[in-house]
């Protein structure tokens, strides 16, 4: 019977910093009144300062938005004939060296030394800048030096003028979104629009319930926003304009209408008080439509700064979709998509040196009355997180086993209570019984990654050191290791592992003192070949289902490209989820109860010249069932090389090894804070109360006397191992994770 305890999942901490300019425009400067909140509703700090007149960049941005027009025009005719991209490119730079030297002056420093100071570099950080002045909404705020110091800060817009408007929300199990596809050719200059590249990204999304309405009539567009069962996103691709009928905004629906948000003033309002959150226009203008919708005060909208080419707009909605469904926030999932947009692999014909500045194009339109919602809570699941309203930590508990055998004969804490055995579940017995086990095709690099996270290790990490409990085998691991790093040439690599299974057994240190004993199996390369029979397979698994976690190697030298089906084979990765099917039929893991597995990209030198976010990606299609919103896998992502120059000179050159400690540590990690957890949710369980006054508690006074220091000493041991895991991407139900004590 498995003993459930909790995991504690912080997606982190979430600031708002809001900037509010008031009091002038780009001539005169303004006054800025800085604002920054955390989980309280009352500011964490104030201060004011202010910008001064920036004529020289109302000049340069008229000059670079003239001539983006006319290659926009160009590129929609697959053709750029009229306009130098250098000279464009020039001018993009300039725009944006003066723009970054505007909010680098003197008056505005203050400012920025206050965010420095109150912002740590892990905070998921929402930049707002409220104003009504329009010229300051095109500026290219994404540039601004501070988001470098922050991965995890978005830059939003909001109004001075807004509210939250009452719902009257129905439950939902789907996210219900409204697609509104505008006339394909635009009715004045003819450019086509594919709205079926957008239809097919909307139907991939899990947990949705789509209506699409192709070139529609301004009366149905009416009758749908007022659907009594709500839409929670309103998605709109097609043509927009802007300066129509007295509206900034419009979107040509059909071949014969245009409509304002006017003509949809009251359908809107109904929309929004049935729940409405997101707003997307994937056309061009669209800050025109922002702001008339931000009349209506609807919480969330997107769009595009300037006009935009139908693929830009395409795939900037691919990289939101993808990130937003897997459950990144709002904020973040727009930087990811802009960034990808900007560093774009699979379409380099998309890259900003062809068509640059597509990554200044998507903005973030905020209801400072509201919070951004995830795709979760679209759906009405609130996940047990608690935050504020606002600006809140968020945090969710999950429940893990303190073993992953289905067939443990152990009973749970209260029956051991009852039975005088509480001494059975210490952690002397708990530690000794830890397994990884390792599998990986010939040649992946296994045991070479072993023996340098031993050489690693031996020297410690944050105090933590490991050593061998066998005096051989610590002799043989330092002696390859001194092999790799002292002889040169082809013979300094140890021999590939082809057949049988290596066991090690190790103990963890904190200091001089051991803490942990595990042992480690490394498993010979042809357990994952075709020649590998089902009763060698059968009896891989039941070793793992005895294992703490699972190291899965898969070598960089096959993901120096995009991934295709020869990576599949070559790894060896449809062997490897044949084996992990087994695996999950028999332990039957949940996301209450999820099996921690690490995924090593070794030899990453040899993949390194490519963006680590696409072979991340690539990783998890070629491990599709690790990253499915269902997966009840915990699944971390770990590049480890023994060398950056390795990939020029395997014989010759320096061994420099790089994250080699982390799946070891992400394991160690797993186990003490499953540990952790035990003891503290004993401790504030009736059954202690009640054992504390058992036979079996006195006869062992000191043991849970002891018990809260023992709870504290392992908290601030997992805090120094969750230090180490900031720098490796982790996964649970296909969301990308933060771990946190």
């Amino acid at each position: 019977m498995q003993n459930n305890i909790k995991f504690n999942l912080r997606f982190m901490n979430k600031k708002r910093v809001i900037l509010n300019l008031k009091n002038g425009n780009l001539k005169r400067g303004f006054t800025v009144n800085l604002q920054i909140f955390d989980e309280s509703p009352l500011p964490l700090a104030e201060i004011s300062g202010k910008l001064p007149p920036a004529f020289k960049i109302l000049k340069e941005y008229s000059g670079w938005q003239s001539v983006y027009c006319q290659i926009c025009r160009d590129y929609n005719q697959n053709q750029i004939k009229n306009v130098s991209i250098d000279d464009f490119v020039s001018k993009s730079e300039n725009l944006g060296r003066s723009f970054k030297k505007w909010i680098s002056s003197n008056k505005f420093r203050p400012i920025q030394d206050k965010i420095l100071e109150k912002l740590g570099n892990d905070d998921e950080i929402q930049i707002i800048i409220q104003t009504d002045y329009e010229l300051v909404r095109r500026m290219p705020w994404h540039l601004w030096t501070l988001l470098e110091n922050y991965p995890k800060a978005e830059i939003a817009f909001s109004f001075t003028n807004f509210e939250r408007v009452s719902k009257s929300l129905q439950p939902k199990d789907k996210v219900r979104i409204l697609a509104i596809f505008g006339t394909r050719p635009h009715m004045q200059t003819g450019i086509p629009i594919d709205s079926d590249v957008d239809r097919r990204l909307l139907e991939s999304l899990p947990d949705v319930e789509i209506e699409f309405m192709e070139e529609p009539k301004r009366i149905e567009i009416n009758d749908k926003l007022r659907d009594e069962k709500g839409w929670n996103i309103l998605f709109f691709a097609g043509h927009g304009g802007s300066q129509t009928s007295g509206y900034k905004g419009c979107i040509y629906i059909n071949e014969t209408e245009f409509l304002t948000v006017k003509g949809l003033n009251f359908s809107l309002k109904k929309a929004i008080d049935n729940g409405l959150k997101i707003a997307i226009f994937n056309c061009c203008n669209g800050l025109g439509l922002a702001e008339d919708l931000a009349k209506l005060h609807i919480p969330q909208v997107i769009v595009m700064r300037e006009v935009v080419p139908d693929r830009v707009a395409q795939e900037f909605l691919k990289y939101f979709l993808q990130a937003f469904s897997q459950g990144k926030s709002l904020y973040l999932a727009v930087r990811e998509s802009r960034e990808r947009l900007h560093e774009n692999l699979e379409y380099p014909f998309l890259k900003e040196d062809f068509f640059p500045c597509a990554s200044w194009l998507p903005v973030i339109c905020q209801n400072l009355a509201e919070e951004p919602p995830t795709w979760q809570s679209l759906r009405g699941i609130n996940s047990e997180i608690n935050s504020h309203p606002l600006y809140g930590t968020a945090t969710t508990e999950i429940t893990l086993p303190t073993s992953n055998s289905p067939n443990t004969n152990e009973g749970s804490i209260e029956q051991q209570q009852q039975t005088g055995s509480v001494d059975e579940a210490s952690p002397e017995q708990l530690f000794n019984n830890i397994k990884i086990t390792m599998l990986g095709a010939s040649g992946s690099g296994k045991t070479s990654y072993m023996v340098s996270m031993y050489s690693a290790m031996q020297t410690g990490v944050n105090g933590f050191t490991l050593t061998a409990k066998d005096m051989d085998v610590d002799l043989k691991l330092t002696a390859l290791w001194e092999k790799l790093v002292d002889v040169k040439g082809a013979d300094r690599w140890p021999q590939s592992t082809y057949t049988g299974v290596k066991n090690y057994a190790f103990e963890l240190n904190y200091g001089f003192h051991p803490i942990m004993g595990f042992e480690w199996l490394d498993y010979g390369g042809d357990a994952m070949s075709d020649r590998s029979t089902e009763q060698d397979v059968q009896k891989l698994v039941e070793h793992t289902l005895k294992s703490s976690c699972l190291f899965l190697c898969i070598s960089g030298e096959h993901l120096s490209k995009k991934a295709d089906w020869t990576t599949v084979r070559q790894i060896q990765s449809n062997r490897m989820s044949l084996f992990i099917q087994k695996i999950g039929d028999q332990l039957k893991p949940t996301i209450k109860q999820p099996f921690p597995v690490a995924i090593i990209i070794t030899k990453y030198d040899l993949c390194n010249h490519r963006f680590k976010r696409g072979i991340i990606e690539d990783v998890k299609q070629i491990f599709q069932p690790f990253f499915t919103p269902d997966s009840s896998w915990l699944t971390m992502i770990c590049p480890v090389s023994l060398g950056k120059t390795l990939v020029k000179d395997t014989e010759y050159s320096t061994i420099e090894p790089v994250n080699v400690h982390l799946p070891i540590i992400f394991a160690i990690y797993s186990v003490l804070r499953n540990h952790g957890w035990q003891l503290n949710q004993f401790k504030e369980s009736d059954s202690f109360i009640k054992c504390f006054n058992s036979t079996a508690i006195q006869n062992q006074p000191k043991r849970f006397q002891n018990l809260e220091s023992e709870i504290n000493e392992i908290q601030s041991k997992i805090k120094l191992l969750a230090q180490e895991l900031e720098k490796v991407s982790i996964f649970l139900a296909g969301k990308e994770v933060e771990i946190d004590i």
